[in-house]
């Protein structure tokens, strides 16, 4: 009687799942990378945005000081 092999006899069905498992290895990684320079490009518009608004502030502070 012949026993059962219990890893899957045709070797490119095993193979499949590597590649799968690489390519969600690699997904994650672009995903984190992508999150990242996401986060990096919120911090440097936060900061242009901060510095719009303190040009505008002294330009209206001199506006009005010319006003008066």
């Amino acid at each position: 009687m012949r026993h059962q092999r219990s890893e899957p006899e045709d070797e490119s069905d095993s193979g499949n799942f590597t590649g799968a498992g690489n390519h969600a290895q690699f997904l994650s990684a672009q995903a984190a990378d992508l999150a990242s320079k996401a986060s990096e490009g919120k911090r440097l518009l936060e900061s242009a945005r901060a510095a719009l608004n303190t040009v505008m502030r002294r330009r209206l502070d001199q506006a009005s000081a010319k006003k008066r």
